[in-house]
């Protein structure tokens, strides 16, 4: 049978993890997905870029991708599902999500082609404690179906991102997991499964836990109606991957919790690459995007993102209250 590869590549999230001088690369692009690393903050909730990308690259040697949950997993530890008999040793998924959208990669670590649905040919679960086996199929009414194949062959791996603010909307705080469907070369297809958590609350960020990644702090000073100071430290062991000093996002406290305060504009795709032990510091004027904030109790967030396995990149988030 005629393989067909599709490769519909557009800006990814997941950037090259490298040191550079003075902590700032000019030549290095990072784009976040636009529900993390808010480029822009409307009245009205986000949602994330329906453009989606699938990258196909040789992989390392799988065995290394099954690595305990790193610094910013929530409890109960997540899992990434290889159930005996069922799935062939070497092929995985992995997931990385937020509220409105996710990455995922299929790791085809065997000895043979493996064929599946395209990047819009997946399901959610969500966990249902109440129910026999936990797992329910989470409900989608406008979901899409596909019709297209794509071949990945032995020892390569599928990158993809997709936005499903139009097939689930923004899921709500609870524990689920990706499936997606792989025709390894069986009588029947096998399934592969990858948890990911969405967290709420005042300690979370479009879904996200904030001030969750080991080393990282963001700190603030001299905030005034038009501005302030802050410096992003990685005390990590390992190199973080930021915007520039206008990609951040400041909320208000209100009733209904922690709210975008609401402003315009646009940012530059710039990576920040910040070295071990270094920091990134910055002074940031909003006159022009927010206007003088009131009097009140705000936070500035700031996303990032960090190397968690090999060729595979996390996103997390930092955040500082300040008051006016």
């Amino acid at each position: 049978m005629k393989k067909l590869l599709i490769a519909i590549i557009t800006a990814s999230l997941l950037s090259a993890c490298a040191a550079a001088p003075e902590n700032i690369s000019a030549d290095a692009m990072h784009d976040f997905p636009e529900s993390v690393a808010v480029a822009t903050v409307p009245d009205e909730p986000d949602t994330v870029d329906k453009t989606l990308s699938t990258e196909f690259g040789s992989s390392a040697d799988p065995s290394e991708n099954d690595t305990e949950p790193v610094a910013g997993s929530s409890e109960p530890p997540l899992e990434i599902y290889t159930p005996e008999n069922e799935t062939p040793e070497g092929l995985h998924l992995e997931v990385e999500a937020w509220d409105t959208g996710a990455t995922y990669r299929v790791i085809n670590g065997t000895e043979d082609d493996i064929t599946f649905g395209d990047i819009n040919d997946y399901s959610i679960e969500v966990f249902d404690p109440e129910l026999d086996g936990g797992w329910t199929e989470f409900e989608a009414p406008n979901r899409p179906v596909s019709l297209i194949l794509v071949t990945l062959p032995a020892g390569d791996v599928s990158k993809c991102t997709v936005g499903w603010s139009d097939v689930y909307g923004k899921l709500p705080e609870g524990r689920y997991r990706l499936v997606k469907s792989v025709n390894a070369g069986g009588e029947k297809p096998v399934y592969l499964y990858a948890e990911f958590q969405i967290s709420g609350g005042d300690n979370a960020f479009n879904g996200m836990l904030i001030n969750a990644f080991d080393g990282v702090v963001i700190e603030v000073s001299d905030a005034v109606p038009t501005g302030l100071k802050y410096s992003l430290k990685n005390g990590s062991d390992c190199v973080i991957d930021s915007g520039t000093e206008y990609d951040f996002t400041v909320q208000f406290y209100g009733e209904n919790g922690w709210e975008n305060v609401p402003g315009e504009w646009a940012v530059n795709s710039i990576a920040v690459l910040i070295e071990s032990g270094k920091s990134f510091d910055a002074e940031i004027d909003w006159s022009d995007f927010y206007g003088e904030l009131p009097e009140g109790r705000y936070r500035l967030v700031k996303c990032f993102s960090s190397e968690t396995a090999p060729e595979w990149y996390e996103n997390f988030c930092v955040a500082a209250e300040f008051e006016i």
